[in-house]
């Protein structure tokens, strides 16, 4: 199978020396199949005749020996195999979930864990069906060539069987592939629908939308049930046809030989051993055609490998550390275009902070500041300008070590299905005292400590079920675990009441005292009102930037700073009437 990637070429060729070696112990197995043939010939041939029971002894003797060194032929070759299944599933695992990560935070459509299952199928075609049969397709010719020497009536006969066989899967595959394709794609879109509504149900459920979205999944599935039952008809059809086909194809080989008997070219014995010479030349023509039939799926998930780690270049580790960051943040005509979109979400956005600083980034809903979040912490690559952090792209330096430096806590908090501690403690990145100092820094160790088993609470999905406030405090702990040098927080206080906030105002104060430069996004005037700088976002461009009362006066009126007060549209369209 040649794969287009070179990541996936990589990996097959990192087992050459297992397809290798298992070829050659299938040449080995397959002569040593000849040994039961050769023994009823020579039973037929010399022990009937002579009636000489040490021949038999012998001939018995000589066919269990061969028959055990078949065994461990290929007992060896089927674990080369599973080695190469192994091998091939740690070389591209561990990338293709760097990259449903990457594609699922830069906004793109998410295909979740079919990836997963794309490469489970790909590796045990490879090292299964599809392995085998490129591993048994000489072992045919070898024992067609075995008829030829030994009767070429016979190997026509066989031959025009392959033949005829082989038509009747092509003429099957040809009419059944385009329906095969069609159902696997709606089912995966039936999936699809599944898995990017599920996080809803709580207002599937509440709303008493089950019916309806049950009908909308049903006529996605429908669909990919009328393909499907359309394509195993037909291939039963053709499944019949080819059983019957192979039996006929037996009577007549032994009908052909019986002749050949009767003229006497042939011998009973040798007759009889042919028949089953027959059917090993049959086997790997019949393994090739079921491994035929059931590529298209295979190459179907094999181009969605593709166009993924294509989608989602390779990331290297081999660069040289870089020092722990003082903090010093610059944007520079940074501009951001969806995938497969025209419309420009950010234009051209320039601002800076030194080490320390704190920004509040304020807009009305849809001005981009969730994206301005997410390309300052590197989850999205700008489409134009960069964003650096002590000079270094952060977008490509997040990806290697600087993740230990940046805190972040996304509009949706999104905890991990793990444990408080492994939650916070970014899976072993930080240790046990770091945790607990991030999470009395976010005012949220005593709300831990109530948890059933404190620390070791297990929370996400399939977790102990949290608040949205206490999940929030959880991120922030998440996020300031370590003492960054940067943190972004998009919206951190959406679900916090007054003591929450409180606790979100002093983890603030602790951090910007601790020279940590940090971006907070919020609807609320009194959350940024005592930040160093204030940023006005409108429809992706920066209205105004400075210092956060002088930004308060550009917007022309007092702005009325109380806890809950969210500013208006006229407060925000006040700079750009004023020029």
């Amino acid at each position: 199978m040649v794969s287009k990637d070179p990541e996936i070429r990589d990996a097959l060729k990192s087992c050459s020396t297992h397809f290798l070696l298992a070829g050659i112990y299938t040449v080995m197995t397959s002569i040593l199949m000849l040994a039961f043939p050769l023994f009823i010939w020579n039973v037929y041939g010399r022990v009937l005749q002579s009636h000489s029971l040490a021949t038999l002894a012998v001939l018995l003797t000589g066919f269990i020996i061969a028959i055990l060194f078949r065994g461990v032929f290929g007992w060896l070759r089927n674990a080369l195999l599973v080695r190469a299944a192994t091998r091939i599933e740690r070389r591209l695992s561990d990338r293709i979930v760097e990259s449903l990560f990457e594609r699922r935070a830069s906004g793109r459509a998410d295909i979740g864990s079919q990836a997963l299952r794309d490469l489970d199928q790909f590796r045990r075609y490879v090292t299964g069906a599809g392995g085998h049969a490129v591993l048994d397709a000489p072992i045919g010719a070898l024992f067609l060539g075995v008829l030829v020497i030994l009767n070429v009536p016979l190997t026509v006969t066989a031959l025009v069987a392959i033949l005829i066989i082989t038509a009747l899967t092509v003429v099957d595959v040809r009419l059944t592939r385009e329906k095969v394709s069609r159902s696997e794609q709606e089912t995966l879109n039936s999936y699809g629908f599944l898995d990017a509504n599920l996080p809803a149900s709580e207002a599937i459920v509440g709303m008493g939308l089950t019916k309806g979205m049950l009908r909308k999944w049903h006529e996605m599935r429908e669909p990919a049930l009328d393909y499907q039952v359309y394509a195993s008809s037909r291939s039963h059809a053709f499944d019949e046809l080819i059983s019957i086909t192979r039996y006929v194809a037996q009577g007549v080989f032994i009908a052909v030989g019986a002749i050949e008997v009767i003229n006497g070219t042939l011998n009973p014995g040798l007759m009889i051993a042919m028949l089953f010479i027959f059917n090993y030349a049959m086997a790997p023509f019949s393994r090739i055609i079921s491994a035929w039939s059931g590529y298209p799926p295979v190459k179907q998930g094999l181009e969605r490998l593709e166009t993924l780690l294509k989608g989602t270049p390779k990331q290297t580790d081999d660069r040289m550390p870089l020092p722990r960051p003082d903090g010093e943040l610059r944007v520079v005509q940074l501009s951001y275009v969806p995938p497969a979109q025209d419309r420009m979400i950010l234009r051209n956005i320039n601002f800076g902070l030194r080490p320390g600083e704190s920004l509040g980034v304020v807009g009305l809903i849809g001005s981009g500041k969730t994206t301005l979040a997410r390309c300052l912490v590197g989850a999205l690559k700008p489409s134009g300008g960069s964003v650096r952090l002590d000079g270094n792209e952060i977008w490509d330096w997040c990806r290697h070590q600087g993740g230990a430096f940046v805190g972040y806590v996304p509009q949706s908090v999104g905890l991990l299905s793990a444990t408080v501690a492994e939650n916070i403690g970014r899976f072993g990145m930080f240790g046990e005292a770091e945790i607990v100092k991030a999470a009395q820094l976010a005012g949220v160790h005593d709300l831990i400590q109530k948890l059933p088993r404190g620390y070791d609470t297990r929370v996400g999905e399939g977790g102990h079920q949290l608040s949205g406030g206490q999940r929030q405090l959880i991120a922030l702990a998440r996020a300031v675990v370590g003492d960054p040098r940067f943190l972004v927080l998009d919206e951190p206080n959406s679900n916090l009441d007054g003591p929450g906030e409180e606790a979100l105002t002093n983890c603030l104060n602790t951090l910007r005292e601790g020279g940590t430069t940090t971006v907070l996004i919020s609807h609320r005037p009194h959350l940024v009102r005592h930040l160093d700088k204030l940023l006005l976002l409108k429809d992706g461009a920066l209205v105004s930037f400075g210092a956060t009362e002088d930004v308060w006066s550009e917007l022309g009126r007092p702005v009325v700073v109380k806890r809950g007060a969210a500013l208006d549209e006229k407060q925000l369209e006040a700079p750009a009437a004023n020029g």
